[in-house]
């Protein structure tokens, strides 16, 4: 008797996620060791904050002495005491909200949530299925790698996780089984998509998204775009005071405005060369962006630096004070160390009553903006060339540091 359990994601729109099980107890928490594990940052959910057990034809839920505790229908259970679940049902464990949808066997097939027949079998009661025990091997291993999956950073796990997969099936000798095959056409059927580590599924006809929908999504992609390309521009003009001036054939990529940018580039009509020069403007700006971020961290790390080493050397006891001690001073060593160090106190004083932006202003932004420039730059131009794409031309004079 399978159990689905559907977990909505905190997030706008929030996300959900179907989870079968069919076992005699899931425990839900936030701990590796939990059955379904719930990715909380917010340690709302504790490591082993539930479990759903199955009891004769039906479910309970148990609270299992979680420190936030766990809701059903709105009303908290108390701690150790087994609730029951019908179908349909609905919990909260933190943010995490999880709907209940219990299968009941019916002649032999499998039905779920009143709706007859949607996960209907072909076999009689009598039949005794082969794959059971392999099957259920697999989803143990495909709930090990999921957990595997959430712990990975996201920028390698999808490639590392369909090389594995890969490997795996060639190690087995498997890809050219009808076995990968019916499973590629199972987990797509799952999950709304072939999975791409699998051989494909005979083709079928798919139906193409609407023109609406099509004009729906390239809006989305050119606001975010266009937002994204004036963001180096305008962080200097805003903080450094540097002025960037781009000329005609480039200013659509940075001026921020959605409906210019989707103009520019996708304009009908355009000749090859023209469009190409444009792509060529296109991919020079995003690596503008992608610079500008790694510029970001070389002048945090500067300001850092040489910032702590500049007001270090404000109140250095050891240094000779600008104007001199007095007589004593001149003629006593201890005096002169004592009146060093009343000058550094005294400096001490002054930069811990002083405004911070003042500060920040002095002290800091200068190695920022120095080491910042000097990262921003594409190699080609800190070497010297400062190329011909794009038509930037830079506003005469120097930086000029803003708060």
């Amino acid at each position: 008797m399978p159990l689905i359990l559907t977990v909505s994601t905190p997030g706008d729109p929030p996300a959900e996620s179907d989870y079968t099980f069919d076992v005699e107890r899931v425990t839900i928490g936030r701990g590796a060791e939990s059955t379904l594990v719930l990715p909380d940052t917010k340690r709302l959910v504790s490591k082993e904050h539930a479990a759903v057990v199955r009891d004769g034809e039906g479910y309970t839920l148990t609270d299992l002495g979680s420190k936030n505790c766990t809701y059903l229908h709105g009303e908290a259970l108390d701690a150790e005491q087994p609730y029951p679940l019908r179908d349909g049902d609905t919990f909260t464990i933190g943010e995490f909200s999880l709907r209940v949808t219990v299968r009941v066997a019916l002649d032999g097939g499998v039905v779920g949530g009143g709706m007859a027949g949607v996960d209907q079998t072909v076999f009689g009661g009598d039949f005794l299925n082969p794959f059971l025990d392999d099957a259920a091997v697999l989803a143990a291993t495909l709930r090990s790698m999921a957990k595997t999956y959430d712990a990975e950073p996201t920028a390698r796990r999808d490639d590392a996780l369909i090389d594995a997969v890969r490997t795996a099936g060639q190690q087995a000798n498997a890809f050219g089984s009808p076995v990968l095959r019916l499973m590629g056409t199972a987990f797509g059927a799952a999950s709304g998509a072939p999975d791409p580590a699998l051989p494909a599924a005979p083709a079928a006809p798919v139906a193409t998204a609407s023109a609406s929908a099509t004009d729906r999504v390239v809006d989305a992609m050119a606001r975010a775009l266009a937002r994204a390309l004036a963001i180096p521009q305008r962080f200097r003009h805003e903080f450094i005071g540097q002025t960037i001036v781009q000329g005609p054939d480039a200013s659509p990529l940075y001026g921020g405005d959605a409906q210019a940018l989707r103009q520019h580039l996708l304009q009908a009509g355009l000749d090859p060369e023209e469009s190409e020069r444009r792509a060529r403007n296109l991919q020079e700006a995003a690596d503008t962006l992608a610079l500008h971020h790694v510029a970001l961290l070389e002048g945090y790390r500067a300001s850092v630096r040489e910032g702590a080493a500049r007001l270090l050397e404000a109140v250095d006891p050891t240094a000779e004070p600008p104007q001199p001690g007095g007589f004593f001073s001149k003629v006593f060593p201890a005096f002169r160390r004592l009146h060093a160090a009343d000058e550094a106190a005294r400096r001490w004083r002054g930069l811990r009553e002083e405004d911070w932006a003042v500060a920040e202003r002095r002290v800091f932004r200068p190695a920022f903006i120095k080491a910042y420039l000097q990262r921003a730059e594409p190699d080609e131009r800190r070497s010297g060339d400062t190329g011909s794409g794009s038509g930037v031309r830079r506003a005469i004079g120097r930086p000029t540091p803003r708060s």
